[in-house]
């Protein structure tokens, strides 16, 4: 299984004293396996029922908000797994706490206000239309146009920055293919179809708990 994943997610030949792209890699993994298989796996259910799914990758450099590791250099790599998850969220809030301390320690660029004025048009046109369409509407003359695709069958998305300029096929393929097909060929259902007896009877007794708690409420 070690082997496998390595296998998936190596892009290159590490020196055994290359901390940080062991570093990398491992996170990669531990991502897709409790991140990104289960996030594809939603999308095929989805999809499966006619809804429309629109899939995107935030890929913009975390300066505003997120946390920030205390590994040397790994904050700072572009499109890579340094932008963890939360790290948009201050772009679509326009969270008053964050903005202001980036502020006050001149890290805004203008890059940021992009990403946050794209954010802020896409998620407020799909609450009121049920689309996620940008053509037209980003009004930067310097980017290229686009629509944010529905995912149809090659699993279309958006890589989300300050020029949403760069559309990708095969959303969490790597992931799919390893954790919801591979695996699941060598160790079986992973993970299980069916809760336990043992575990059944923990949610049983704990959503009883719950109940008699909330009563005296």
């Amino acid at each position: 299984m070690a082997s496998l994943m390595q296998h998936t997610y190596q892009t290159k030949e590490l020196d055994a004293k290359d901390h940080l792209g062991w570093f990398e890699l491992a996170i990669e993994a531990f991502s897709g396996e409790h991140f990104f298989r289960h996030m594809r796996k939603e999308a095929e259910w989805l999809k499966s029922r006619g809804s429309r799914v629109y899939l995107s990758t935030f890929t913009h450099e975390k300066r505003i908000c997120g946390p920030q590791s205390k590994i040397k250099g790994y904050n700072r790599r572009i499109h890579s797994l340094a932008i963890v998850h939360s790290s948009e969220l201050c772009y679509l809030w326009f969270t008053p706490e964050d903005w202001e301390a980036a502020a006050n320690s001149s890290r805004i660029t203008e890059e940021d206000l992009h990403v946050a004025n794209n954010l802020g048009r896409m998620w407020t046109d799909f609450a009121k239309t049920g689309y996620t369409k940008l053509k037209g509407q980003i009004r930067f003359t310097d980017f290229r146009k686009v629509d944010c695709p529905e995912s149809g069958t090659n699993y279309d998305f958006v890589n989300f920055d300050d020029t949403l300029n760069d559309v990708g096929t095969g959303w969490r393929n790597k992931d799919n293919e390893l954790f919801n097909e591979r695996l699941p060929s060598i160790i079986g259902d992973y993970p299980p179809n069916e809760v336990s007896p043992i575990i059944d009877s923990v949610l049983m007794n704990n959503g009883k708990r719950l109940a008699k708690f909330t009563r005296k409420l």
